[in-house]
């Protein structure tokens, strides 16, 4: 049942003195947000630095692969292995490659263009909410204006996709809830869109399990119209149990079917059933570090939307049930459980990589647009006067402080968008080149612990030693391997070349995952070059050359 707003008589009396006024102000007031939340959009993307995350060309070196050699895969030739995040990224990449277009602008370009249908989708499932077009327009501005949108749209990664399909994927889920009757075009789209969600994160596959769950559930509480039930329902409930079944059995054909397909392609081709990543991120308890980034993008970002809605509940109390019946309640809460999922598992990671929260902001607009929905149902029930104008107020604060919060974020990330991207021009992009100049082509080279750059700019077949793409060293946190082991692995691919990241010029004291260099049999390594970057003062690239590579 899709809850209908009741003005109250306070309401109406004004509304009648003033009613140009009160029916206008609002909707201009929303227009003007509106307008210049697009235009900061729009001119912070033009002035944002053009960046690149390392962990992008890892992603433009599977693509390559896939192009140019027709596998999915790190080194050509090897045994495949599946070091990226998703298979729709490197899979659009490599049509972008195939058709003479540089990976690196084709990803900036999927991720604007993201940017664009995120905003589209927020604000559609803002109006299918009933979001008053003040609170459409703040849930607008706190997307349009939060600083890591910028960050991801131009990193090269996949994160702004997977943002919109999130919501999106939630607005259809929202729209089989509140439709009337059942409709298969809402659940073609829903099925739909949580398959694409699910091939650019793995993530997605959750995200489609606790969606259909919900709006099965939904499926089988509606009362169908149109019916004359016998005395006993029978024919009510026939028709609800076909309706039923039949929106399983679409979700089945466009998801479930099209997924068992490419997991099963997976396990046969790469010989696991989830992505590298996932088991090189995995670690066998809690991991503090990724608590911590939790509850620190809580606290930037999500406090003052989640205030928001709890001083418009407090303010209804004991109506705060009726006031909120009409919202699709069933999306929500497997809104709120994809997300714990999910928290769940980034507990128990080390997210490597989770640059600007990049593992947390999928969750971002689903939070605005909760907040908003709830604020706008809520008030509707306060009456006209004192009262509803101090929450109101109390509502724009927390609006403007967050804003406020967001534009001066923007300059210090930016700058730190730039400086890493002088740090990979100064020192990865380089690395990269010296060794392709100076190496064979069928030379294999290691990289401990930068491998996104260094090898996509190298070309050379490449031992990750971060784990991300390597099967053996992707385990070693879950199945405790031990250091021995590690650094006989290590030797044993005897590489012509050896990179390290370390904070000194003059010896290596890094990230390494063992000090391999403690060894007898690095003697045979002599180091060539560092590469350093100004700005990067403790960050620095140590190339080792085997001995009888390294004589000039």
């Amino acid at each position: 049942m899709i809850h209908r707003a009741v003005q109250h008589p306070s309401s109406s009396a004004i509304a009648e003195t003033h009613p140009d006024r009160i029916a206008t102000w609002p909707n201009w007031l929303a227009l003007a947000i509106v307008a210049l939340s697009s235009l900061y959009a729009v001119l912070a993307l033009a002035w944002f630095p053009k960046w690149t995350v390392d962990d992008a060309y890892i992603t433009y070196r599977y693509a390559e692969n896939l192009a140019h050699h027709g596998q999915p895969t790190w080194n050509a030739g090897l045994d495949p292995v599946e070091g990226y995040t998703g298979v729709a990224l490197p899979v659009i990449l490599a049509g972008s490659i195939a058709v003479g277009a540089d990976p690196d602008v084709a990803s900036k370009t999927l991720g604007v263009l993201a940017f664009l249908l995120l905003a589209l989708t927020t604000w559609r499932l803002c109006g299918r909410l009933s979001v008053s077009p003040l609170g459409k327009s703040a849930v607008l501005a706190g997307l349009c204006t939060a600083p890591f949108m910028f960050t991801h749209a131009l990193s090269g990664l996949e994160t702004v996709m997977f943002m919109a399909c999130v919501v999106l994927a939630v607005d259809r889920a929202s729209a089989v809830e509140l439709a009337l009757r059942f409709e298969r075009s809402l659940w073609l789209e829903l099925s739909a869109s949580t398959l694409v969600a699910g091939l650019i994160r793995p993530e997605g596959v959750a995200l489609s399990c606790v969606l259909v769950i919900a709006c099965l559930c939904a499926e089988a509480r509606r009362r169908p119209a149109l019916t004359t039930p016998d005395r006993y329902g029978g024919v009510e409930r026939t028709l609800v149990v076909l309706s039923t079944l039949r929106a399983l059995g679409i979700w089945v054909g466009v998801f479930a079917l099209p997924g068992a397909a490419y997991f099963a392609w997976r396990a046969s081709y790469y010989g696991q059933l989830l992505p590298n990543t996932f088991y090189a991120k995995l670690h066998t308890g809690f991991v503090i570090e990724s608590l911590v980034d939790a509850a620190k993008f809580a606290v930037v970002y999500l406090a003052a939307p989640m205030s928001v809605a709890l001083v418009a509940v407090a303010t209804v109390r004991r109506r705060a049930f009726v006031a909120l019946a009409g919202l699709p309640w069933r999306t929500a809460i497997a809104a709120i459980a994809f997300g714990a999922v999910c928290l769940a598992l980034y507990s128990r990671s080390a997210l490597v990589m989770n640059f600007g929260f990049r593992f947390f902001v999928p969750f971002y607009p689903i939070v605005l647009i909760g907040t908003a929905a709830v604020a706008t149902h809520a008030l509707r029930r306060v009456p006209a006067g004192r009262a509803r104008t101090l929450v109101v107020a109390a509502i724009a604060v927390f609006v403007v402080a967050q804003t406020g919060v967001h534009a001066r974020l923007l300059g210090r990330i930016a700058r730190e968008a730039a400086a890493t991207e002088r740090l990979l021009t100064d020192e990865h992009r380089k690395v990269g080149q010296f060794l392709r100049d100076r190496l064979s082509a069928d030379a294999t080279i290691v990289v401990v612990v930068d491998a996104g750059a260094i090898p996509y700019y190298s070309g050379l077949r490449t031992i990750d030693f971060g784990g991300l793409n390597d099967e053996f060293l992707s385990h070693r946190f879950r199945d405790r391997t031990p250091k021995s082991d590690i650094v006989d692995y290590f030797f044993a691919t005897n590489p012509s070349a050896i990179v390290f990241t370390s904070r000194f010029k003059d010896r290596i004291e890094g990230p390494e995952p063992v000090r391999v260099q403690d060894d007898a049999r690095f003697a045979n390594y002599a180091l060539v070059r560092v590469f350093s970057c100004e700005e990067w003062p403790e960050y620095h690239q140590l190339v080792y050359l085997r001995r009888d590579l390294a004589v000039d």
